[in-house]
């Protein structure tokens, strides 16, 4: 039996119809998928649902759209990466047998007073289309040459003239209407004509995946960090995220809200002025100096350590052991200078993590070859995580450092001279006021600092233990006007004046001439030639007040018989206590 497509002249096709439209089943302000399903190759398998048509001659990709609003017409797009809801027809068969409505996104197919005929098998593109004046539509199957299925709406006649109208599918998938011209003794129908039918699944589009990728790993991964969430923004949505997952669905607003939100929290948590560790992504190590005189990389969170950022209009000069890093050059160590170079810190792929590239050599970046000698920090490329792991960093906030004490009888010894002011716990903090001379022994007199020390205050520090922790603190302390005592945050090959040392023997540190072939070593404080009288003995004792941590008389080597007390002044009788005869302890 023939099975024929009616679309009747009340269902009249346009914007604003009274009847029903896909858009009052899909609605606009959503988002929607349409997946492909099985193409249609009978007319008995034509049932009630929702479909595309696709251009036979055009090809798959070109699906009919619904009229645009400008004039109302029905043209094809050509959609690579498939149809969208505005492609989709709704077929629903009528009361009258064998007949259809084709509902579009905003009305309804309907021919302009003609009707398509079917089609004779066609084997070229220049095969046309002709028309009857019927009311109804015939939908039959035909086989081209080429072997593939078409469905075409209308049936065959010969008995009409050459005549030009406007049809559904002339107007919708060709350019312009279709011209009716007589091709021999028969008509055959232009493949342009022709359409498939093609089942689809509609589905409202859920933008849970889309935000996932966008923010999931920053609900997951260094919260809190610089270059990744706040832990403010986390702390107020994450329960949002998680609710957006255990439901497996999102909205597309709901989506570009949170996105958009944690894109602006990220952008703004970035470090300010202040005083940092920068970790390499790669092999977890510290960019610092090293204890052979250069840029490096520290396994360590001790003085050397810790560097200054200063943020200007949001790119960073880097201090590290009182100097600025210089410009980057691929592939060789990058320097220290006095003169600051600027570097722009660029979020990377993953949650807190970062690049650092130069204002100078704007392509070359800050790179952690992974080496501990004086090739540690250099520039090289950063194309990403993947390719150039070592260019990538983290930024910790410095909140301690610690520092190794020696011990020398019973207690533990160390100088100090760290660019950060700090509170010291496990030791005290003592600086050189004097430096006095008697009989050729000499006596550095202290003056106690206490347990907070000024940035770039160089120290004595005396503990029990053989390490302390030095506490950052942004408290404004004063350095001591009176301190004669030196510093220096790089090593040095010699220095001016003596060093904290002892010798075998020695139960109490002093200062003696620094020993050649043992370089001075960074972050350490000496007692400068500037301070020191005439006439400077092999080793200076340190007095620190009445009580002596030190040898407070210098031990001379002459055997004259002269007693001195534990303050180094010479007795002239002894009472029972502890006294020092020829550079030796003795006890009355």
């Amino acid at each position: 039996m023939k099975k024929t497509l009616l679309i009747a002249a009340a269902l009249i096709m346009g914007l604003g119809s009274a009847n029903a439209q896909l858009s009052s089943t899909y609605s606009s302000d959503k988002e929607w998928n349409v997946t492909l399903g099985e193409a249609i190759t009978s007319l008995d398998d034509l049932t009630d649902g929702t479909y595309v048509m696709y251009n036979e001659y055009h090809g798959a990709s070109t699906y009919l759209l619904d009229p645009n609003s400008t004039t109302g017409n029905y043209t094809y797009t050509t959609a690579t990466d498939g149809p969208s809801i505005y492609n989709v027809v709704k077929v629903t068969s009528t009361s009258t047998t064998g007949a259809y409505t084709i509902e579009t996104y905003s009305g309804f197919i309907k021919l302009t007073g003609a009707t398509l005929h079917s089609a004779l098998p066609v084997s070229s593109s220049s095969d046309n289309l002709y028309f009857t004046a019927s009311d109804g539509v015939t939908m039959n199957k035909v086989t081209t040459s080429a072997g593939s299925t078409m469905i075409y709406l209308g049936t065959y006649s010969a008995t009409y003239a050459t005549a030009t109208v406007t049809s559904l599918l002339g107007s919708a998938l060709e350019t312009a209407p279709q011209n009716v011209i007589p091709r021999g003794s028969g008509y055959k129908a232009n493949r342009a004509t022709a359409v498939h039918f093609v089942k689809v699944t509609v589905t409202e589009k859920t933008y849970l995946d889309d935000l996932k990728a966008a923010v999931g790993d920053y609900f997951a991964t260094n919260v809190g960090n610089y270059f990744a969430m706040s832990q403010d923004y986390y702390d107020a949505n994450h329960e949002t995220y998680e609710g957006y997952v255990s439901a497996g669905s999102c909205t597309k607003d709901e989506y570009e809200t949170m996105s958009a939100a944690v894109k602006a929290d990220v952008a703004a948590n970035v470090p300010e002025s202040g005083w940092y560790r920068i970790k390499n992504y790669s092999f977890e190590t510290y960019a610092g100096y090293n204890q052979y005189g250069a840029v490096s990389s520290l396994s360590n969170t001790d003085v050397a350590s810790v560097l200054y950022l200063e943020n200007k209009d949001g790119k960073y000069a880097i201090q590290i052991a009182g100097q600025y890093l210089q410009v980057p050059t691929r592939n060789k160590q990058i320097s220290l200078g006095n003169d600051p170079e600027y570097y722009t810190f660029e979020a990377a792929e993953a949650p807190g993590v970062f690049r650092a590239v130069s204002e100078t050599a704007s392509t070359v970046y800050m790179n952690e070859t992974g080496e501990s000698g004086n090739y540690g920090i250099c520039g090289w490329d950063a194309n990403s995580l993947k390719a150039n792991p070592g260019s990538y960093w983290y930024i910790e906030d410095a909140k301690t450092a610690t520092k190794t004490l020696t011990q020398v009888g019973e207690k533990y010894y160390a100088t100090l001279y760290a660019p950060f002011p700090a509170k010291i716990d496990g030791a005290t903090a003592y600086g050189i006021s004097t430096v006095t001379s008697e009989d050729g022994a000499m006596t550095a007199n202290d003056e106690e600092i206490g347990t907070t020390i000024a940035g770039g205050e160089p120290v004595i520090l005396v503990g029990s233990g053989s390490s302390v922790t030095l506490t950052i603190t942004d408290e404004s302390v004063e350095k001591s006007s009176s301190n004669v005592l030196a510093g220096s945050y790089q090593q040095i090959e010699t220095v001016e004046g003596c060093v904290l040392s002892y010798k075998n023997g020695d139960t109490e540190p002093g200062f003696y001439k620094q020993t050649t072939g043992y370089p001075f070593t960074a972050n350490s404080a000496y007692l400068p030639t500037s301070a020191l009288p005439s006439g400077t003995s092999a080793r200076i004792a340190i007095n620190f007040g009445s009580k002596t941590t030190g040898i407070n008389a210098a031990q001379k080597t002459v055997e004259n018989g002269k007693v001195y007390d534990l303050q180094g002044r010479e007795v002239k009788q002894m009472t029972k206590g502890l006294y020092i005869v020829n550079g030796k302890k003795v006890i009355k």
